[in-house]
């Protein structure tokens, strides 16, 4: 019998990465703090100094130009801010809060503390610094930029929405185009995004991140098909451009068409092979095409990767089964119970595959020579030869 397996339902690739959801942090200048924040910021200063000052002794701060993990998207003040981007004890949230409390009317230094959180993808800290930001100086479009990108990345597209039309009001060619999409998808209004982000292209055409999501909201639309375009667009130019090849991906697997999301799929693995989203589209697919073999090891690298994963286990026990392993799938299947009750849809695999051991106790092989045991094959021959397994009892041949 074989066992169906489930893929993820994700209508986009699951990383947040700062290139994809911040308004460039080094090419504004500025940010802020509510006032219980503030108290907040004043009750743990002495540790985040201390945290600060051992990472500035630790490593030296590099300038804004080197930090290549931001995408800028235009110019919004000067460039002065030096890059923090210092993970241990997070040195740069550190120093913005220090100089937020030193400046508490400075519109700068909460921009530059919002700035610090959205570096480390703290969406919701980000929100109170840039609103204080936008209270102190409401004339700053990077500060209603940042903080579209902020709050709809906290799950509050609505207001998200409000400051990207703010930052299209003060300079329509800001790039608020482009932010205001990612709000009107997080909305779930995938049309009215597609047109934002058509919108933004045509200022801006070379702008891969955006074409992704152009192709992101069509797929959600229904348009698979040009949100296949979309990526392949992007492929074209840039063929190592993973979230272009998830996209694609996803569109190919809306479309039928599972050999090509394969395609797209391994070679997104080639990119970044630690996204258990995509190792699991990629076994899902591979099912699909009944081969069963590779399957199992895409599920068993996701595994790797996040042992805990729900459906990557439920798939091995049921890609074990499909191959016929109902040995093995019961093993893992009562491992997996064992983790939680997360992995309970996986006890009507284990019964499954308790009902295939027992079909495929004294199962003769083809040739009639061997029997299964519920291990392994034996002998259909007992040693001194008087004996033969028939498939049911043992018999004097």
């Amino acid at each position: 019998r074989r066992i169906a397996t489930t893929c993820s339902n994700r209508i986009s690739p699951p990383r947040r990465r700062a290139p994809d959801l911040a308004f460039s942090c080094r090419t504004a200048s500025s940010a802020s703090i509510k006032a219980n924040f503030c108290s907040r910021a004043r009750d743990e200063a002495p540790y985040l100094r201390w945290c600060f000052h051992r990472s500035l002794n630790e490593r030296r701060l590099c300038s804004s130009a080197a930090d290549s993990s931001l995408v800028k998207r235009g110019t919004v003040g000067e460039d002065t801010a030096m890059a923090r981007n210092i993970d241990e004890g997070s040195a740069d949230i550190a120093g913005a809060i220090i100089a937020a409390e030193a400046a508490p009317s400075d519109w700068h230094v909460y921009f530059e503390l919002g700035c610090a959180y959205l570096n480390h993808e703290m969406f919701s800290e980000a929100v109170a610094p840039f609103e204080r930001a936008r209270e102190l100086d409401d004339s700053q479009v990077g500060t209603h930029l940042n903080l579209s990108a902020a709050l709809t990345n906290s799950g509050d597209g609505r207001a998200g929405e409000d400051a990207a039309r703010a930052a299209i009001a003060l300079d329509p060619a800001s790039g608020a185009y482009f932010w205001l999409g990612n709000a009107l998808r997080q909305q779930g209004q995938p049309e009215a995004a597609a047109a934002m982000f058509r919108k933004h292209l045509e200022m801006d055409p070379l702008d891969t991140m955006a074409r992704c999501n152009l192709g992101l909201a069509l797929g959600h639309a229904g348009h698979h098909q040009d949100a296949l375009a979309e990526f392949q667009t992007v492929l074209l130019h840039q063929p190592h451009d993973w979230k272009a090849l998830d996209g694609a991906s996803i569109a190919l697997r809306k479309l039928g068409d599972y050999e090509g999301a394969i395609s797209m799929l391994r070679r997104a693995c080639d990119v970044d092979d630690t996204d258990t989203e995509v190792w699991l589209a990629l076994g899902f697919c591979l099912m699909r095409t009944e081969r069963f073999t590779e399957a199992l090891a895409a599920f068993e690298h996701l595994l790797a990767i996040d042992s805990h994963h729900v459906k990557g286990n439920y798939n091995q026990i049921a890609t074990l089964i499909n191959l016929g392993r109902a040995s093995d799938a019961v093993e893992h299947a009562e491992r997996v119970l064992g983790l939680g009750p997360q992995h309970s849809k996986v006890a009507t695999l284990l019964e499954i595959a308790r009902k295939s051991v027992s079909a495929q106790l004294g199962r003769l092989s083809d040739d009639g020579n061997w029997f299964w045991d519920g291990q392994m094959w034996r002998s259909a021959m007992s040693e001194d030869g008087e004996w033969r397994w028939d498939g049911r009892e043992w018999q004097r041949p």
